[in-house]
């Protein structure tokens, strides 16, 4: 990604006084994609399938539901993995593995689907810090690690026990689910 050094200085002035920003997120993957190459565009499309685990989660609810489309895959293509992953065919195409892992333990009604968003989540950060570019599995690895601290500050604000709120493997995430020091260790 690091041809695209004039990205930045195209994007819209933003101040602190601004009361609505008229620049989103489904502007801003219209206007990049048409200039990125192909190995680019899968980059950008994993910062975009949090919104895909977001509809996949809404349909495995209500097939009727409407989704968001900030995603980068249509109800219909969704909804089409949900039945081919009902019907036994556990290699769909087109899907990252964790979305039809994840559709297979949801509709089998797996015991570990107490927190089905935390399960579809731990699997799209292991998913993206996979990716082999550098700077966006680093990206990926502090976003998990700052939302499970997050996490368990909440958890442990609430008296609540704090590993099941925890999401993801690694290091950090062992530390946060097992210390019971202030800074978890």
């Amino acid at each position: 990604m690091s041809k695209y050094y004039c990205l930045i200085a195209g994007l819209p002035d933003l101040s602190l006084e601004d009361g609505k920003l008229s620049y989103t997120v489904a502007t801003f993957k219209t206007e990049i994609y048409p200039t990125l190459s192909a190995a680019d565009r899968r980059l950008v499309d994993l910062f975009y399938l949090r919104y895909d685990n977001a509809n996949l989660l809404t349909l495995l609810a209500d097939r009727e539901a409407s989704i968001r489309p900030l995603g980068s895959y249509s109800a219909e293509q969704l909804l089409d993995l949900i039945a081919t992953v009902k019907e036994g065919e556990r290699r769909p195409k087109g899907f990252p593995s964790y979305m039809i892992d994840f559709t297979a333990a949801y509709l089998s009604g797996s015991a570990e689907m107490r927190f089905p968003a935390d399960v579809l989540a731990s699997g799209y950060y292991a998913h993206a810090m996979d990716c082999g570019n550098r700077f966006v599995r680093d990206w990926f690895e502090f976003n998990l690690n700052l939302n499970n601290v997050l996490a368990a500050l909440t958890a442990r604000k609430y008296k609540w026990e704090v590993a099941p709120y925890v999401v993801g493997e690694g290091e950090v995430a062992d530390a946060i689910r097992t210390s019971a020091a202030r800074d978890f260790g």
